[in-house]
């Protein structure tokens, strides 16, 4: 039989006991304005697609835009809270382009987007969170494939 060593104990029990209270690593923000400006570009560009498309259509792009600003403030809240810092939300830019052009990059935006939503929805605080904004950006992708395949029939 081995010799005890109290002092090798006492070491290997501390280790345990060190990692058992770790604190959890803060969350990363780092991306988070990045998000936030990507919802405003959002929003700006349905809203110039509203302006483009009247009608029914045009409805459809205005609830998009509102939607997508929502996101934003939203993202915003969860900035504050990890920062302790009310940071200003920019003004989004959009180039004005053809119809069928800014479809194509608000649905390629949705798409990265709802990956970056769907990758955060095991964060231990907002997970929930992201899961709902993800679950809406799903639904702005279809909306807008629905949207690109009646304009092959106009």
């Amino acid at each position: 039989m081995k010799e005890f060593d109290p002092q090798r104990e006492a070491r290997v029990w501390q280790r345990v006991k060190d990692q058992a209270y770790e604190k959890p690593a803060p969350q990363q923000n780092d991306n988070l304005p990045m998000l936030i400006m990507e919802q405003l570009q959002l929003s700006v560009a349905y809203l110039q697609l509203a302006r483009q498309m009247p009608g029914k259509e045009g409805a459809v792009f205005v609830r998009l835009a509102r939607e997508a600003k929502a996101q934003a403030v939203c993202l915003k809240g969860i900035l504050i809270l990890m920062t302790g810092q009310n940071s200003e939300m920019g003004t989004a830019q959009q180039q004005i382009s053809p119809t069928d052009v800014m479809l194509r990059r608000c649905y390629g935006k949705e798409l990265r987007l709802l990956k970056t939503y769907e990758s955060r929805r095991t964060d231990p605080e907002y997970g929930p969170v992201f899961e709902r904004m993800a679950g809406r950006g799903r639904e702005h992708c279809c909306t807008l494939l629905e949207l690109i395949g009646g304009l092959g029939r106009k």
